[in-house]
């Protein structure tokens, strides 16, 4: 058997890794007659992967589909392509060599996107509704086409995977029409470059620190429409307009010589938390609202915000926080502040006087131990306090609602009124020092802490408005120690489910005022506890103890458990019956002033 070995050399264009297609006149790019290619494949125009050469004017068509797909390698335009259809997206997969030729858009909502580091335009005819895209995921130079700009610009890493490395464009020209610039998942550098982004989106994915939007030289950034999306800015040593207003995304910064709104009012709208590193200021006759309506906005400031004039407005919306840190420093001493949200002072070291009367939310939250010093009557719909102090000296202090301190020192230094409202909470060793003044407390007290002590010192604690209870949830073993009086108004009852010791007088303003005593209460005062009201002890499982190291009264009526202790004579001023323990330890004695003790 014979065989045949074909041994001629292989034609070239047989070797061409890319297939090449060339112009041969004016045409549609389906039209096969447009075409000449120097590739073996039977294609009636260039296919994926393919260069393409255009020489003449060339209508980018779609003749079937809607939303149709183009994806080729280098794309050189010396004549003019014409990209019209719905929602056709154009992927130049190299090299974009168009200096000489022109690319016309105006007739399609397409997306022509640039993957490769040379994107050089001629002339750029934008239109209205599509965008030029830089996808690449390499460095990428965004230069200003010779003729016409920009319209909708998107810039991103098309390649990018979680965790790998964020690429940056540079931008290479002053921009100052473009209707909307999108950075995502990259980093765009623009240098020297003045911009004004008519509108605009810079964000990057949870976990990256590189800016979106970055400046490592100089110029002044403007951003005139709503500036969304963000997720880093840093601009540097130069400051940042903002005309439009800011949504911002997840734990956002923004960094700046000076963040400035102007011209416009604005709305401050963020998803958690958005770090300003550096002065903020509100310009004349401007409102900035943080809004944080359906979001929980949060804005942290680590310098100042302040406004130009009397005119500027800081409006803080319901359901939004601004968290003061940095210098402690008033927000807004020039212009006005208008806090319907939450207020966090937070400075962390020195002191700070709290000049501001009013407060939804007013939070001191400080782990540091910066001093706050009340310069003003204060009142607040509701009030947190964390590890720090506040002096209120002669200032009144009113709490509409409910009251949290948590190992922090509520004192005061001369005279005037401190009011809760509603449910006070207090936890973590919280001291509350008032000296010979008032504390009046309207709808009950609970203590969710470990196995902490805590100090009152105070002239009265008040318990007035309506019935009220003192609970303790934690299993650990707390005490409550009051150095003053605790006073029940008329028509009130308190319920006692804490660990007390009381070293002042426990006074009924009247015999409708009652002490229901449910866990254990040590008083060591000489006077009989709620002389002319009630005093119930009998009810559940309690202990009431006479401690003091002195004489002591004891109101007649019926014990659960009865201990007598310290020093000095206990006397009985009626019939005393206890139901379940009875104690008396020496040197304490029992007088029965003609009246008997009953015990098991």
């Amino acid at each position: 058997m014979i065989s045949a070995v074909n041994s001629a050399p292989v034609h070239i264009m047989y070797l061409r890794k890319k297939n090449t297609w060339y112009t041969l006149r004016d045409g549609n790019w389906s039209d096969p007659n447009t075409w000449s290619s120097n590739g073996r494949h039977a294609h009636n125009f260039p296919q994926a992967g393919d260069n393409v050469v255009i020489s003449h004017n060339v209508i980018l068509d779609n003749p079937v589909y809607i939303n149709y797909a183009y994806s080729i390698n280098d794309l050189t335009v010396t004549g003019k392509l014409t990209v019209k259809g719905a929602g056709t997206t154009v992927s130049i997969r190299g090299n974009l060599y168009a200096d000489t030729g022109t690319i016309d858009l105006s007739g399609s909502s397409a997306s022509f996107n640039l993957w490769g580091p040379v994107t050089n335009f001629g002339t750029l005819i934008p239109g209205t509704a599509s965008y030029v895209g830089y996808w690449g995921n390499c460095t990428q130079y965004i230069s200003k086409p010779v003729n016409g700009d920009y319209n909708f610009l998107y810039i991103t890493n098309g390649a990018y995977v979680n965790g790998s490395p964020i690429t940056t464009k540079y931008l290479m020209y002053d921009i100052k029409d473009v209707a909307m610039v999108t950075v995502y998942l990259t980093s765009l550098e623009i240098g020297d470059h003045n911009v004004e982004f008519n509108a605009c989106s810079f964000g990057n994915s949870s976990g990256t620190v590189t800016a979106a939007l970055s400046r490592k030289g100089t110029g002044t950034t403007v951003i005139k429409g709503l500036c969304s999306g963000i997720s880093y800015i840093d601009v540097g040593n130069n400051p940042l307009e903002f005309r439009g207003g800011i949504t911002a995304g997840v734990a956002a910064v923004i960094n700046a010589s000076e963040i400035r709104f102007t011209t416009n009012n604005q709305t401050f709208k963020g998803i958690l938390s958005t770090t300003a590193t550096t002065p903020i200021i509100i310009g004349s006759g401007v409102t900035l609202t943080l809004d944080g309506t359906n979001t929980n906005t949060w804005l942290t400031l680590l310098s100042t915000i302040n406004g130009t004039d009397s005119t500027s407005i800081l409006n803080c919306n319901p359901t939004s926080y601004l968290i003061l840190k940095g210098a402690p420093t008033d927000p807004m001493v020039t212009g006005v502040w208008q806090a319907a949200g939450s207020v966090y002072y937070s400075f962390g070291s020195g002191s700070f006087t709290i000049k501001k009367p009013t407060y939804v939310e007013l939070n001191i939250y400080d782990s540091a131990q910066c001093t706050y010093t009340a310069g003003t009557d204060i009142t607040a719909a509701s009030v947190n306090f964390w590890k720090s102090n506040l002096e209120l000296s002669s200032y009144n202090l009113v709490v509409n609602g409910a009251a949290a301190l948590s190992g922090f020192q509520l004192s005061r230094n001369g005279s005037g009124n401190t009011v809760i409202k509603g449910l006070l909470t207090y936890s973590a060793a919280a001291a509350i020092l008032l000296g010979n003044n008032t504390l009046e407390l309207q709808n009950g007290l609970t203590t969710p802490g470990v196995q902490d002590t805590y100090t009152w010192n105070l002239g009265n604690l008040l318990i007035s408005t309506r019935d009220q209870t003192w609970n303790m949830t934690s299993v650990w073993t707390n005490l409550t120690v009051i150095n003053g009086n605790v006073r029940v108004a008329s028509g009130v009852k308190l319920t006692n489910l804490a660990n007390l010791t009381l070293n002042g007088a426990l006074v009924a303003e009247d015999a409708t005022a009652t002490l229901e005593n449910q866990k254990l209460i040590e008083y060591d005062y000489a006077q009989e506890p709620m002389s002319g009201g009630g005093l119930i002890c009998n009810t559940v499982a309690n202990t009431f103890i006479y401690g003091k190291s002195g004489a002591q009264d004891i109101k007649a009526g019926n014990y659960r458990t009865l201990t007598l202790k310290g020093s000095g004579i206990k006397k009985l001023l009626g019939n005393v019956n206890v139901q379940t323990s009875y104690t008396l330890s020496s040197p304490a004695t029992l007088d029965n002033n003609g009246f008997t003790l009953t015990h098991p």
